[in-house]
Order: C-alpha cells, then structure tokens, then sequence
C-alpha cells in the first residue's frame, strides 16, 4: 500500500478540505440537494392556499460554498418568520363579526388565537435529512 502525503496546512485556506469543497462535483451536488430543499419548500408552501395571502416566494442562493433556501416575502418582512412558526391573530372575533354578523353562531370572547405555521422550510430540511440517511 502506498503511503500518500499532504503537503500545506491542516486546516483553512489551501488545505485539502478547502480545495476539495470548490471541486465542480461537490458544488454541483451541493446545488442539486439545495435545488431539491428548495422544489420541497415550495411545493410544502403552495400545499396550503387558502392560507397564503401575501406574495411569499421560496428562494435559493449561493454565498462562496454554501447554499440557502429561504422564505421571503417582499411585503411584509415579519410574513415569512409567522408563515414558517405560527403567530397570534388579533381581533379575529371581531372581524368576524363585521363580516358574518351571528350567522355562524356565538364567538368566543377572547378576540386572541394561536395560528399555527405551515413550516415549509422544516419539512423540505426533514424530507432533506431522510433521504440522505443509509438504512
């Protein structure tokens, strides 16, 4: 067996893992996982319409090696952190109200309620995370 040596630093700039990272293979692979996160994403948010009323779009980015899938929504910079974990709706009851009178019944007189997120990133990173595990 032949004994392999490397020759520069352990670790940072121009050390095996450095030039290895920048290779077309990984970073091509590297682009098609974040490309697959990203179609999940998507496909996790558009599975809910009647809950999206806002422009919210899942995007994807390169910075040097890593690449980010994201959710954005160029409206309102709050909508995709609530969209993603949930948030707490104010004055429903009475929105409600105005709109329907007591057609549906009595509303509860709390006017606060949790509404949970959709969590599209979670469940593309999960699905992500599941595919790569070796059973």
């Amino acid at each position: 067996m032949p004994r392999i040596y490397w020759y520069g630093p352990e670790f940072g700039k121009g050390s095996t893992h450095d030039r290895v990272s920048h290779t077309y293979p990984v970073v091509n692979s590297m682009r098609s996982h974040a490309y697959r996160m990203a179609i999940d994403a998507r496909f996790n948010l558009d599975s809910s319409p009647e809950h999206r009323t806002g422009r919210s779009q899942i995007g994807m980015q390169q910075e040097l090696l890593d690449f980010y899938v994201y959710l954005h929504d160029p409206e309102n910079f709050k909508a995709a952190k609530s969209i993603e974990d949930g948030h707490w709706a104010y004055g429903y009851g009475r929105a409600r109200r105005e709109k329907l009178g007591d057609a549906e019944g009595p509303v509860q007189a709390t006017s606060r309620r949790w509404v949970e997120g959709l969590h599209p990133l979670q469940r593309a990173a999960d699905a992500a995370i599941s595919r790569s595990k070796v059973h």
